[in-house]
């Protein structure tokens, strides 16, 4: 809450442009799978898409525990009774009456052309990877599915014996180790790169691999492509041998 408390009128903001892969592609029909707090960036795009009069061949799973739980549960049911095309599912794990329930393979099953469908998944991590698995089996190709993380995937913390590492990023070069991420002792040097989230999971933390070797664990932020390409996360990124950056 720092902004609302302590921002006045007159106080200057340097901000980034909005970046990251989650969001809204042109498509002919849609589903939209969400659980707890994940349901937040698919509400911008179903409002988006109401906006445009595009609710037209959409399904919406949200999970959460009861019906009190659920976000903006009347705009939603508004929507689904001003738009037949807009199918909305609540699954609720602690509901006032009946049983509870998950996300199961049958609820993604009954999907009509699912195999179609762009696809985006949000939630918790466990969720998202039993949802994802479910998915691909039923036929959905990967490429028409997105997922966004609001939390970091586990990492595994390895050991190693301690060696020192020369770093070089931009005009700074210093003396560190292979035990802690770039950015960690970029900082400790004085050097300010920049940072959000410090989990890998918004991107704006992004260097450029010139040289050199790191261990750079899986993290949502970074693409396939763009590991191929040398991109690095300095929060996440360990240097194993003397690197470069750029």
């Amino acid at each position: 809450n720092w902004l609302a408390d302590h921002f006045q009128p007159g106080n200057h903001l340097l901000t980034h442009s909005p970046s990251g892969d989650f969001v809204l592609q042109p498509a002919p029909r849609y589903l939209f799978i969400s659980a707890g707090s994940g349901i937040t960036p698919i509400l911008s795009m179903v409002r988006t898409l109401a906006d445009q009069e595009q609710l037209t061949d959409i399904y919406l799973l949200h999970v959460c525990r009861t019906q009190a739980d659920i976000p903006a549960a009347a705009e939603l049911q508004q929507l689904a009774t001003e738009h037949v095309g807009f199918n909305i599912e609540f699954i609720l794990s602690q509901p006032d009456r009946g049983e509870g329930t998950r996300l199961t393979l049958a609820h993604l099953a009954v999907i009509p052309e699912l195999q179609q469908r762009q696809t985006y998944l949000c939630g918790p991590s466990g969720f998202m990877q039993q949802a994802r698995a479910w998915l691909l089996a039923l036929g959905l190709p990967a490429k028409l599915l997105q997922q966004e993380y609001f939390a970091s995937p586990h990492v595994e913390d390895v050991s190693r014996e301690t060696q020192a590492v020369r770093i070089q990023i931009a005009e700074y070069s210093f003396s560190g180790n292979n035990q802690r991420d770039l950015l960690t002792q970029a900082e400790q040097q004085g050097i300010n790169l920049p940072w959000s989230c410090r989990a890998g999971i918004c991107g704006s933390c992004k260097q450029q691999l010139v040289s050199g070797e790191v261990e750079q664990p899986q993290a949502p932020a970074l693409s396939a492509s763009e590991r191929a390409a040398g991109v690095i996360l300095a929060c996440r990124c360990v240097p194993l041998t003397d690197v470069v950056l750029k």
